[in-house]
This record gives C-alpha cells, sequence and structure tokens, in this order.
C-alpha cells in the first residue's frame, strides 16, 4: 500500500541518510560511532505485511537481517519463517 503522502523528514535524519547514499554501502554503513542505516527493499516490507507480524517480532527480524547481504534478505525472510511455520504444525 502507498499512500503518497508527503514525508516529512528531521534535517539531521536526513543528513544521515544523505550520507550514507553518498558512501554508496546502503546496507550496513557506518555513519557516525556506534550508529548505522540499514535500508530494505520494499519487498520486505510487504512480506512483513503478508506475515502479519507484530512490531516487536519485525525490530527483530530487522535486527538480524543487518547482517544478511541486500541481495539475501528476502530468502532469508521466508527460510526463517518457513521453518518457524514447520515448527507450528508439528505442535
Amino acid at each position: 500500500m502507498v499512500c503518497n503522502a508527503p514525508l516529512e523528514i528531521e534535517p539531521e535524519t536526513r543528513r544521515l541518510i544523505d550520507r550514507s547514499l553518498e558512501i554508496g554501502d546502503m546496507s550496513s554503513t557506518e555513519v557516525l560511532p556506534d550508529e548505522s542505516i540499514t535500508m530494505l527493499a520494499p519487498e520486505i516490507w510487504k512480506r512483513f505485511e503478508e506475515l502479519q507480524l507484530d512490531d516487536d517480532i519485525i525490530e527483530e527480524v530487522i535486527d538480524r537481517m543487518k547482517y544478511v547481504p541486500p541481495e539475501d534478505r528476502l530468502k532469508y525472510l521466508d527460510a526463517y519463517f518457513a521453518d518457524t511455520d514447520m515448527n507450528d504444525d508439528d505442535h
């Protein structure tokens, strides 16, 4: 779903995003000491919606996905929840 509403970004956040784009590696760019930006493809967000995950679970999965190469993140997400679904079916 896309709402097409204008996005307001605080100047400090915009600076961090712009800097990460300049550096080029958006998946795990160190922006400031102890800070990084992880950008996820729209397909990842769509899959989160399809899975109807709670926010706390999404945060945990995103934290793990930071270390997965961007091109493998959707496969990781599918595999992670496929295993979980199989475990739920056994109980």
